[in-house]
């Protein structure tokens, strides 16, 4: 990919993580304090262990390209479909701890729905990335 191309990943990856903390910081100042307290203290011990699988995806996978040399185009879409089914059961994990705790409706789809952003422009940003090098593979 050239320069211009990673920025412009980049770029998508920025505007959603932002588009994404401000939909859900707002949704939660709307919050009261009590249950405010009542989600921070649900997901604290989750925050810690959250990025651990996410990190071992990115190790599998350049330890599958260097083991699978020649196969790295299924090696970085096995990685996309990996993230996106990690994603997919961290989002449901969130969404029964804010049931929980009983979050009000309306802050529970905003919230949701800044993940799902979150979590689409992190896969369009590696797609892109990733995408690239397996066009430019098969143009040679």
């Amino acid at each position: 990919m050239d320069d211009l191309g990673t920025i412009v990943a980049f770029v998508v990856l920025a505007v959603g993580v932002v588009l994404s903390r401000v939909m859900s910081e707002r949704a939660f100042r709307k919050l009261d304090d009590q249950m405010k307290i009542a989600i921070l203290n649900e997901f604290s011990g989750m925050r810690i262990w959250s990025m651990v699988p996410v990190l071992a995806l990115v190790v599998l996978m350049v330890a599958g390209k260097a083991v699978c040399a020649g196969h790295e185009r299924w090696v970085s879409g096995l990685f996309l479909l990996a993230l996106v089914a990690y994603f997919t059961v961290a989002h449901r994990m969130i969404r029964a701890k804010m049931v929980k705790v009983q979050a009000p409706e309306s802050y529970l789809r905003t919230f949701m729905a800044a993940r799902w952003i979150s979590y689409a422009t992190v896969v369009v940003m590696l797609g892109m990335i990733l995408g690239a090098g397996i066009v430019k593979e098969f143009a040679e």
